[in-house]
């Protein structure tokens, strides 16, 4: 079996160790890159800058913590500026793990399963709370409307945008000819869909019946609706071991 893996190419080295671990065959194409977002990290720097004046800070990815602590040593400041009154939350342990192990920061809270709609159900802010949420450019979810009744003000800061690469695919056309067991990893909704884009609909069409192994249930809802003729393939946990775990299984 070859796994498909889509991730970002900066991201896709601890997925490919796990891989190697067991001996599963991979084939890096990544569907998604990071670029600067429109303002310029305008609305960032801003937050960081004035991060005394909020309650808690909200990090919806690894990459919007590794850049916002980036930014913060970029403009001239250290650690120690930031207020010791901020609390931090992160969706998912790989965001918070970073924030503990590389940054040295406490983290005060995780939700118990790691996806934006378990966070909202377990998140309990003080009702007096002003948030930052520091985000992609671009989002598809109600995130910010869900939070917006419980707090007085959410400041949104703007970490990255993400966009399709610039893929050659001739390497990938080859694979497809030569008819091996094939299965394909998405860890994101945005992954799915330019996945789906970059390909094109007659390479689409060829991946009828294949298995798509998918991190969480927006990212399964998304390959259903956009990749219909694929199988999904749920892993029991969002992280890239239960993905392992799932590929595992199919070969039983």
């Amino acid at each position: 079996m070859r796994v498909i893996i889509t991730r970002p190419f900066e991201y896709a080295q601890e997925f490919i160790d796990l891989l190697d671990q067991h001996d599963i065959g991979h084939f890096l194409l990544p569907c998604l890159e990071f670029v600067k977002p429109s303002d310029d990290y305008a609305s960032l720097d801003k937050a960081i800058r004035s991060n005394h004046e909020y309650d808690w800070i909200i990090f919806l990815s690894k990459k919007s913590a590794e850049i916002f602590f980036d930014r913060l040593l970029e403009l001239g400041g250290h650690l120690f500026h930031i207020s010791p009154r901020l609390k931090i939350a992160c969706v998912g342990e790989s965001t918070a793990s970073f924030i503990r192990d590389e940054i040295g920061f406490p983290v005060d809270f995780v939700p118990s399963q790691f996806n934006s709609q378990v966070f909202l159900k377990e998140f309990d802010p003080d009702q007096v709370s002003r948030l930052i949420l520091v985000r992609n450019e671009i989002v598809d979810d109600d995130f910010v409307d869900n939070l917006n009744s419980r707090v007085i003000a959410i400041d949104l800061a703007l970490a990255y945008k993400t966009q399709v690469p610039d893929l050659d695919l001739a390497d990938f056309d080859e694979l497809l000819l030569l008819n091996q067991e094939l299965c394909f990893s998405f860890t994101s909704s945005q992954t799915v869909r330019n996945f789906k884009k970059s390909l094109g609909p007659e390479r689409i069409e060829r991946l009828n019946d294949l298995k798509a192994i998918s991190i969480g249930p927006r990212t399964s809802e998304t390959i259903e609706s956009e990749l219909s003729s694929m199988t999904i393939i749920e892993a029991k946990s969002a992280s890239l071991a239960a993905i392992v775990d799932a590929i595992l299984l199919i070969n039983v």
